[in-house]
């Protein structure tokens, strides 16, 4: 039915996010997935049924308990810098990158399964092995 007044619509900042976690141990500044056959938070990995849902904000552990008996803050916004699974160059920039494992990006050859986590922006300043991504880039969900 079609609203036919106002509506308090409840919302949340769209840089956070706080999915329910599986029975996993996530830690602070990681990439974090969403199995899409569960639906639950856990660390990112390049596996099929995995959609990438942020950065961590915290450390949660929920290995000792059921699925679904934590919620873990994740970030959705900005950019970060993580380490890379290739050499990186100033051409990059711009390119789409995807998860390898909970701390480490690739391009499209370097993954399996091309679970999207950002653009590329920039090579680190201080370490040339590590690229800032632009997580708000990131390939819409299908």
């Amino acid at each position: 039915m079609a609203a036919t007044a106002d509506i308090a619509t409840k919302r949340v900042l769209g840089d956070e996010h706080e999915p329910y976690m599986g029975a996993v141990q996530i830690f602070a500044g990681t990439l974090v997935c969403i199995d899409t056959g569960t639906g639950y938070a856990e660390p990112a990995t390049d596996a099929t049924s995995k959609r990438f849902a942020g950065v961590a904000k915290e450390w949660k552990d929920n290995s000792d308990g059921s699925a679904g008996d934590e919620r873990i803050k994740l970030w959705r916004k900005f950019s970060f810098c993580f380490k890379a699974d290739f050499t990186p160059s100033i051409d990059d920039c711009g390119k789409k990158l995807y998860v390898v494992d909970d701390e480490t990006v690739g391009l499209a050859a370097d993954a399996t399964n091309d679970v999207c986590v950002g653009e590329m922006v920039a090579i680190d300043d201080e370490d040339a092995s590590y690229v800032w991504v632009d997580i708000e880039r990131m390939e819409p969900i299908s």
